[in-house]
Order: C-alpha cells, then structure tokens, then sequence
C-alpha cells in the first residue's frame, strides 16, 4: 500500500543508509541501530498494553460471572456480552498497537534489505530524500539501434567484479501485439507438454539461479521486472499449483537500464561488461558507469545470504549462520511468552488452577447426576491455541532463518537479525521494568545452586 510505502519503507531505508554512514559501513550494527530504534518508537504502546492486561483479567472475570447468571437465558446472556465487549473493546484494541507496529516495521525492514539486495544502492537512490544524499551505482544502459521486430528476444549480460566472481545473465523476453492471446498460447505449449519435460527445465532454471547466487552479484532491469508475467497452469481450491513465468512487452522501441549490485565490499570492473542482443555484442553501443562497494558483511555471514546457501561444506561457515538462526527462536519465544502474559484472550497465571477446580466441580455435577450445561470457556480455549504457537512460531522462525520455507529470497539474514535485535530489545525492556521482581528470581537461584553445591559436599 502507498501509505507504508510513504511514511514507513522510504523513512526505514533513509535511516538504514543513514545509521550504515554512521557506523562506518557497517550494516549489521545499522540494522540493530535500526531495531533499537523501532523499540524506542514502541515503548509508550507497551507500557500501554501492560496496563490493559490487568483490565482483560477483569473482563474474562467479569465475562464467567454472566455466563454463569445468565446460563439459562441465552438472549440476556448475549445482551450482557455484547454490552461488556463494548465497554471493554476500546482498551483491548489499544493494547494491540506496539504488535501490529512491529509487525509492521518487521515487514518494511524485510522489504528494504530485500531490495537493497536484489537492486543494489539503486533502491536507495529511488527514495533518498536529497540528491547529494544518492550513492554512486553500476550500470549498463542501451537502447537497441532499431525497433524490436515480434517474437522471442535474448539479452546476455556479462559482469565481473574485483574478487574474481563473474555473472552471465541471461534476460529472455517477447515482444508482443496482444498480451493476452499470447498468454493462452503459452499456457496451452505448455500444458501440451510431458510433465517430465516441464520438470527438467524448472530444475534446470533452478540450478541456474543457484549458479547465479552463488555469484553473489544481481542484477535489476525495472522494465523486464514489470513485464514478468506469471501463467498459471493447474490449480487446486484458489491456489496456484502449477505455473510458468515468462516476460512479455508490447513496445518494440525500448531503453534497457540495467543495475548491477557487486558482492559485498567488491566492486564491478566496468572494462569487462559486455552487453548481447540476441546474439550480437553490442557493448559499444552501451553506456556503462562504474559505482561503489556496499559491505553487507556481519560477525562472519552475508547478511544477503542463509545457511542453506553455503555449499563450500566448511562448518566455520556455517556456524554464524546456524547462531544467528537459532538466536531469532530463542528470543521470539520469550516475547511470544511476554505478549502471551499481556493478551487480552489468553488465561490468567492462575488458569491451570482454575481449569483444575472446573474439572473437578464438573466431575462432582455428574456425580450427583446433574447436566454440565456451562458452555466452554472461549478464553481458555484461544489460550491454549496461543500456547501452542509459543512453541511452534520460534521453530517457524529458526527454520526460514536456516534458508527454509521461502530461502533467502524470502528471508535473508539480515532480517534474521533485525528481528533478533528487535527481540531482543523487548526482552531487555521488560527485564528492566520488573528489575525487582528479576533480581528476587536471580537471587533466589543463586541460593538454591549454593545450597545444592553444600549438599554435594
């Protein structure tokens, strides 16, 4: 939506880019920066969310008592609910603010390493706030001599940077008169297809996006980015179970700007660029600009990269990776298990108690003969779901961290540790709010080690 691009992503990158300045090109101090600062943004709305949890204790409460008063008037019962909801709604609503912010902000931040990946400096230059604030970027402009006739095209990109690794991407495309009858024909090439065939060439594009990762560089052409067209092929309920992806244009006079984004702390050699068209080098037609090196370096990984990714079998290499990913599980389930204590829906600390009296005064109703007729508790219902997914969120995070479920496309180390920090830092608050109560807790176990250790002797 326009509205987070404008006031969230465009601010996020301006102080990305500011804080990585500060720190000297260090982009992984200007992400924790990054993650202080959203935390500090946030600490009026969770002080405010603390409060409201004693109110949503007061409302399950209140909630029992007419359900228990009303049990046999269904309609009153509803009356009386609806009545209390509403009183209570708006402090529940509140309390929900600093969550959604952070959502917000972690899928911003997500969006902004993201680009700065897969476009180089170039997405930053789209929204700096000042022209003298840009940073110098690789680029490789053309625009072919004459018209593009109708039909397939091929564009071949050769690039090198300074520590030897080199990119040969290759940028297939179709000029077309009528977009959507070239869609049908594909989609009908391709469903008279053998499955197998169809098979052998995705893993065929995929071995070669692996080859090109590898590479460590991209490369960003707005123009084919937009004309990218994916054509479903097979569909189960609404979702998309097969499909093919294809560039179609329909204009044949064209300027191709490409951005070039070197590997970390590396920079592209501009005198070995070549540029083909369908075959043809036409490098000597192209303008080509060399820019900078961006460091996206941190405590030993590529914050562009996963540990899936690390083919090399060097476990040192691996293991920042595997830290780093187990670092965002640990601390997502102390703060899943601090905003679970600050939920509107979830128990009271004494609700295992409680559940225990219900179930015994419901065994001791059918001893006497008599009919459970209390509805089950909502509340405790949705507090079990949510204690669940204290447990299964962290194993959800750590493992797309790890390079599953979406990679590195989806999410990069450097969100790894954005929401690590950003964790973090909501640990570090909520220890200083209850220092007290810390401090008695750590005191009492340094107690309980000493007199085991006595015991010992």
């Amino acid at each position: 939506m326009d509205i987070f691009h404008n006031f969230v992503y465009i601010p996020v990158f301006n102080l990305l880019v500011f804080l990585y300045d500060l720190f000297s090109s260090n982009i992984g101090l200007a992400i924790i920066g990054l993650a202080l600062f959203s935390r500090i943004v946030t600490i009026p709305l969770t002080r405010n969310q603390k409060q409201n949890s004693g109110k949503a204790q007061l409302l399950q409460q209140k909630m029992k008592e007419i359900r228990k008063k009303f049990k046999h008037n269904k309609e009153k019962m509803a009356q009386e609910l609806a009545r209390l909801q509403a009183e209570f709604l708006p402090g529940q609503l509140k309390g929900c603010f600093s969550l959604i912010i952070s959502i917000i902000l972690l899928i911003q931040v997500r969006n902004v390493v993201v680009d700065l990946i897969d476009k180089g400096v170039h997405a930053y230059n789209v929204v700096a706030y000042s022209e003298n604030l840009k940073k110098p970027e690789d680029t490789v402009i053309f625009k072919p001599e004459q018209e593009l006739s109708l039909g397939k095209h091929e564009i071949k990109l050769q690039v090198k940077a300074d520590n030897g690794k080199a990119l040969e991407k290759v940028f297939s495309f179709d000029v077309v008169e009528n977009r959507q009858e070239t869609i049908e024909k594909i989609k009908q090439d391709e469903l008279a297809k053998d499955p197998e065939e169809r098979n052998k060439t995705n893993e065929a594009l995929a071995k070669q996006q692996e080859a090109e990762r590898a590479t460590d560089i991209a490369v960003y052409n707005e123009l084919l980015s937009k004309g990218l067209t994916n054509i479903p092929l097979s569909s189960f309920l609404i979702f998309t179970t097969d499909s093919v992806s294809t560039i179609l244009l329909t204009e044949k006079s064209l300027e191709f700007v490409f951005y070039v984004r070197p590997p970390s702390n590396q920079k592209i050699i501009a005198s070995e660029t070549r540029v083909l068209l369908d075959s043809q080098d036409i490098t000597g037609q192209a303008q080509i600009t060399q820019g900078g090196s961006f460091n996206l370096s941190f405590a030993g990984m590529n914050l562009s990269r996963v540990a899936s990714d690390i083919t090399s079998g060097s476990v040192s290499e691996v293991i920042p990776y595997v830290i780093l990913a187990l670092s965002v599980g640990v601390t997502q389930y102390f703060v899943s298990k601090i905003y679970s204590a600050m939920n509107p829906g979830a128990p009271a600390p004494d609700a295992k108690k409680s559940q225990k009296d219900e179930a015994k005064k419901s065994q001791d109703k059918h001893k006497k003969g008599h009919k459970d007729e209390e509805e089950p508790d909502f509340s405790e219902m949705m507090g079990q779901s949510m204690k669940n997914m204290n447990y299964l969120f962290p194993v959800m995070t750590s493992a797309m961290s790890l390079g599953y479920l979406g990679g590195a496309s989806l999410f990069p180390s450097g969100v790894s540790l954005f929401w690590t920090g950003q964790n973090a830092f909501v640990i570090i608050q909520q220890v200083l709010d209850n220092r007290r109560k810390v401090v008695l807790q750590v005191k009492g176990l340094w107690i309980r080690i000493k007199r085991k250790l006595n015991l010992e002797k």
